[in-house]
């Protein structure tokens, strides 16, 4: 799409998208925090962090079958977690996120879960995206965990790191469709090295399909991307979720107002009548994914 004024063309590559709820400060804030952790575990999977915050939020010693039971998942699956997220299995170190402590009883073996320092901090960081009165606990349970549900439910075997692609490309939509800037801006603002295999990713199936990977027109080397229906729709839930609320209205601008723009800037300046309405599908957090064990690395 693209206007001609005074002797050049401005073009706007695809249609962006505005909500509420994406410019919520609740969203920022989970944003945010899901960049920091991921800088500070790169390797984490989303698995693996609804096992930590499961933990957390249960505020007193977790076991096996507990951690089974709240993730829903298989025993076999809670005991790869823990293992993975305390003092490791095997020659495979662990993340010393998660203690393993014996458990009270007669059977030496059982053991239950606490926060360690690493995993307490973690826990720490996603309660401050709350600055209501509820309690932590309550928050994590109540927001953080289902919306950790949701994208676990659309690609169970996301990480950390490419979850957080995702959010980038939702937070700065309008960036890489009204202006242009290439997708290689998220590698800088997230220090990423291997970026095209985290967008492949999330375009493939295994991955949800929450991408679409478009190019520039201009230069085919340049890869904008943007969200596909279902990507919208779990990122808006998401955004919802941590508001305790339904998804508010997504509106996307007219290609017929968009001709008529000189500039992105213009955008703002739209009236409701200059914007189409995205239906958002509403996602159920309790719908039990198969969670499968991460990949030995």
């Amino acid at each position: 799409m693209w206007r001609k004024t005074g002797g050049f063309a401005f073009f706007f590559f695809f249609q962006g998208f505005t909500s509420p709820d994406f410019e919520s400060a609740a969203f920022r804030r989970f944003c945010e925090v899901c960049y920091r952790v991921r800088r500070f575990k790169p390797t984490l999977t989303l698995s693996s962090l609804q096992a930590i915050i499961t933990v957390a939020a249960e505020e007193e010693p977790v076991s096996y079958d507990r951690l089974a039971e709240l993730c829903g998942v298989d025993y076999t699956t809670a005991a790869f977690h823990a293992a993975i997220l305390s003092d490791g299995r095997g020659r495979r170190p662990g993340a010393n996120l998660l203690i393993r402590e014996p458990a009270p009883g007669h059977d030496r073996r059982a053991k239950n879960l606490v926060l360690a320092r690493g995993g307490r901090a973690i826990a720490n960081l996603f309660a401050t995206v709350n600055v209501e009165t509820a309690s932590s606990a309550d928050f994590l349970k109540c927001s953080i965990l289902p919306a950790l549900r949701m994208a676990l439910n659309a690609a169970p075997d996301l990480n950390l790191t490419t979850f957080s692609v995702l959010l980038f490309v939702a937070q700065n939509n309008v960036r890489f469709a009204h202006y242009g800037e290439p997708a290689a801006t998220i590698a800088d603002a997230l220090g990423l090295t291997n970026l095209p295999r985290n967008l492949a990713k999330l375009a493939e199936a295994d991955g949800g399909c929450l991408l679409e990977l478009m190019k520039n027109p201009n230069d085919r080397r340049i890869t904008l991307p943007t969200l596909t229906q279902a990507g919208l729709s779990l990122v808006a839930n998401i955004a919802a979720v941590l508001q305790d609320k339904e998804p508010d209205q997504v509106r996307q601008p007219k290609a017929e107002s968009l001709r008529q723009a000189e500039t992105p800037e213009d955008v703002r300046n739209f009236t409701q009548a200059d914007f189409d309405v995205i239906d958002v599908d509403e996602i159920d957090w309790t719908d039990k994914a198969e969670d499968k064990p991460p990949k030995p690395s």
